[in-house]
């Protein structure tokens, strides 16, 4: 493995271990309380998908070797759209 890519794949273990840290001993109604804990994992939740992408990117075979990458990019990309959009239409554009 390449150490771009393997430096990438150790930042979206980072930040999934962050997560854990802030949810771990969360309920769902703690969660849906605050708007706080949601948006620092939703951000890191984008920033797994996009270390995953670039890892892909340093070392394309990791798709293949991998094929769970696929879904977490994937997921990276959508709550990236997401914000995007919901920014778009708070700021009143269509």
């Amino acid at each position: 493995m390449t150490e771009r890519a393997r430096q990438r794949l150790l930042d979206a273990l980072d930040a999934c271990e962050t997560i854990v840290s802030f949810v771990q001993d969360k309920t769902l109604d703690d969660y849906e309380g605050d708007v706080q804990l949601q948006l620092a994992t939703e951000r890191l939740l984008t920033i797994i998908g996009e270390a995953c992408n670039q890892a892909v990117r340093a070392q394309p075979d990791l798709g293949s070797r991998i094929p769970e990458l696929q879904k977490v990019m994937a997921c990276g990309i959508a709550l990236f759209m997401d914000t995007i959009l919901l920014m778009t239409r708070s700021l009143g554009r269509p």
